[in-house]
């Protein structure tokens, strides 16, 4: 009678073994909690302004406000068209209404700003229709907000 040996299924090369030695000490770190205990993090919604983050600094405009807090929503993509330069140019809408483009922020003072929200192309277009690729600014004054308006 013959006896064949059995051989593990291990990795034949070096390389090979470095990743399966790393990938099984990774496995704990993906597991475990970031600590705090009892402390509580509050993140920062990169896509959206708070009534409570708008007035811990004191701005003149919303231009002003997004320039400062949210400059990433106002900076330009780059041009998407050959025929139109400003294609690619964020659209602001005031309380549900178009009102322009970014410089269009000027125009609101940013006391009478009750929040804003950040809506990339795919949104925006999903929203309001074509002609969104540089996504849309949504800004709601305190007379738009039912929960704010005096």
């Amino acid at each position: 009678m013959k006896r064949t040996s059995v051989v593990p299924a291990w990795p034949a090369s070096l390389a090979g073994i470095i990743a399966l030695v790393l990938g099984l000490a990774l496995i704990p770190a993906g597991c475990a909690t970031t600590g705090g205990g009892d402390r509580e993090r509050t993140r920062v919604d990169q896509r959206r302004l708070s009534y409570e983050e708008l007035r811990e600094r004191e701005h003149r405009t919303a231009f002003d406000v997004v320039q400062s807090l949210r400059p990433l929503w106002i900076r330009q993509r780059g041009q998407l068209s050959v025929t139109n330069p400003a294609a690619g140019e964020v659209s602001v809408y005031l309380d549900g209404t178009r009102l322009g483009g970014a410089d269009s922020l000027h125009q609101v003072p940013a006391g009478q700003v009750s929040s804003m929200q950040y809506l990339n192309a795919t949104e925006a277009t999903t929203r309001f229709g074509t002609g969104h690729a540089g996504g849309a600014i949504l800004v709601v004054t305190l007379r738009g907000d039912s929960r704010r308006a005096p």
